[in-house]
């Protein structure tokens, strides 16, 4: 997704540090420090912020605090993402995923003292410094990708998405020890004593309805020894971030910024006016409109699983040391099961894979409806923990597929389609946690199940569609490349297009266009080849 123009611009010398610590390193152990050091980065402070962030809806459930804040916090990660790839090409991408480790890091200070007038103004600016985070992680793999690539001798594109795995599950990763201390830390409390005598809450239909069992604190300081677990946990995660900002400076090295290679007179086209007008056209092309219901019902099924479901069916159940544990179970699977759908769609169709997901989600969700929780401990707290694990195998599916699909629909606007990913995304989890706030608990639950369903269906129609239209293409002989869905693996067309190249490009780039195509003909016309 690198133009010529952008290559030649980013070529040279892997952003020219000096340090003493790549004295002694070639362009390939420069790139591994970079990727190890931006894996590592994402692994320390996604630790701390997910294992904070899936105890909000428990320890600060006062008035709806915790989950007021997460539905800030995500609103304002939304409007960011309309300015996140301006900030970056003028920043550049190691300042400002600096700036945001350190937003990350006064919001984690903020919950020392959880309040309305603390945590509502750092959870916007979190908000806002999310989208900046991710970008900015992503350009910073295309340039290590482009500037290694010549070295390699390997395709830019192979790269990105090998450097992007190790991102990715560093991300999913983050999760297990995050949600495991949250549990080992706060298990020291007096959380663990719940009993059957305690399942009050359990029944109750509504987040917001739900007394608790004597296990949550009710914004901190509820009770004396889960008030000082919490601290200790609180200050873990700080250590956390501080680690990953440490990382963050020392390992990744600095590119140079966009802004600073443009003339004056194209700056205002490149940095605003492009990237807005690249979204605007993405956010109503019909097969982003069709595959909007899945974007949102990625975020409204973690804002359920983070948000409702530890509050009402862990938390309030079983005692707030075990949501850490259950979302380990859950941050697990999800991580396991991501890796075996993405390997599994290039041998299973699409549309089994989906409702496979389809199936499980509906199944959890009607299990919820019918479970009647005036049971056993022992029986609730199994449950509790299958649920997690069966949760995290849907919530793999969905979130697997829904990013695959817009990489295969956008292969030639990608930075644009993902922020519009991410917009629907976090609109979903705007609208989990404001329906917990605001509704019975049916009520979410037939949203989730209403979403589940209209998104297999729209899937299957944008996969049919986009089909259907690259063939004509293909048949018409054009020289454009669209995406599509490949719905049924395994048949591969015969296919003759006739492709122009401007000369401008060089050979070598002629080539790797071609090399789709089994043979290749190459008639000089003048102007194009």
């Amino acid at each position: 997704f690198v133009t010529q123009q952008e290559t030649s611009m980013m070529a040279g010398s892997l952003c020219g540090c000096q340090c003493s610590c790549c004295k002694g390193l070639g362009p390939v152990g420069k790139t591994n420090k970079n990727m190890y050091g931006l894996g590592f980065t994402f692994f320390a402070v996604f630790c701390a912020f997910l294992g904070l962030q899936n105890l909000q809806s428990s320890i600060n459930e006062q008035e709806g605090l915790g989950l007021t804040t997460l539905t800030l916090l995500y609103a304002f990660f939304i409007l960011g993402c309309f300015f996140t790839s301006t900030f970056v090409k003028v920043v550049g991408t190691k300042y400002s995923l600096l700036a945001g480790l350190c937003c990350h890091l006064v919001y984690m200070l903020t919950n020392y003292f959880p309040s309305w007038y603390t945590l509502v103004p750092s959870s916007v600016l979190l908000g806002l410094a999310s989208g900046p985070v991710w970008v900015a992680a992503s350009v910073h793999i295309t340039q290590s990708a482009v500037e290694i690539a010549p070295v390699l001798k390997e395709e830019v594109d192979h790269l990105v998405s090998r450097y992007t795995g190790i991102l990715m599950f560093s991300y999913q990763l983050s999760s297990i020890p995050g949600n495991f201390l949250s549990g080992v830390i706060l298990g020291g409390g007096d959380c663990g004593n719940a009993n059957q005598s305690d399942f009050g809450a359990c029944v109750s239909t509504n987040v917001s309805e739900g007394e608790g069992n004597g296990t949550a604190m009710s914004s901190v300081g509820g009770s004396g020894g889960l008030e000082s677990s919490y601290y200790i946990l609180v200050s873990v995660y700080f250590v956390f971030i501080v680690v990953a900002i440490a990382t963050e400076t020392t390992l990744l090295d600095r590119f140079p910024s966009e802004f600073k290679v443009l003339s004056i007179k194209n700056r205002l086209e490149v940095l605003v006016v492009k990237p807005v007008k690249e979204m605007f056209e993405i956010l109503f092309d019909w097969k982003m409109l069709l595959l909007t219901p899945m974007g949102i019902l990625s975020g409204l099924g973690e804002a359920f699983i983070f948000g409702t479901f530890t509050e009402v069916y862990i938390s309030d159940c079983l005692g707030v040391c075990y949501v850490g544990y259950a979302l380990a179970v859950f941050g697990l699977v999800a991580a396991l099961s991501s890796y075996v759908v993405g390997l599994s769609v290039k041998y299973v169709p699409r549309f089994v894979v989906v409702l496979i997901g389809l199936f499980t989600y509906v199944g959890l969700l009607v299990f919820l409806l019918l479970w009647e929780r005036e049971s056993s401990y022992m029986y609730v707290r199994l449950v509790v923990f299958l649920f997690c694990a069966a949760w995290g195998f849907g919530d793999a599916i969905w979130n697997t597929i829904f990013y695959g699909s817009i990489g295969g629909l956008f292969p030639r606007q990608a930075e644009a389609a993902y922020s519009i990913a991410i917009l629907w995304v976090c609109l979903g989890f705007c609208l989990g946690f404001i329906l917990a706030l605001v509704n019975p608990l049916t009520i979410l639950l037939g949203t989730l199940l209403s979403f589940s369903v209209i998104s297999a269906l729209l899937y299957l129609v944008v996969g049919c569609k986009s089909h259907s239209a690259n063939q004509k293409e293909e048949e018409e002989e054009t020289g454009s490349v669209s995406g599509s869905l490949d719905l049924f693996p395994g048949a591969v067309p015969v296919v003759h297009k006739t492709v122009s190249i401007h000369r401008s490009l060089s050979y070598e780039a002629a080539l790797n266009m071609a090399k789709p195509y089994s043979s290749i003909e190459i008639t000089n016309t003048g102007t194009t080849l």
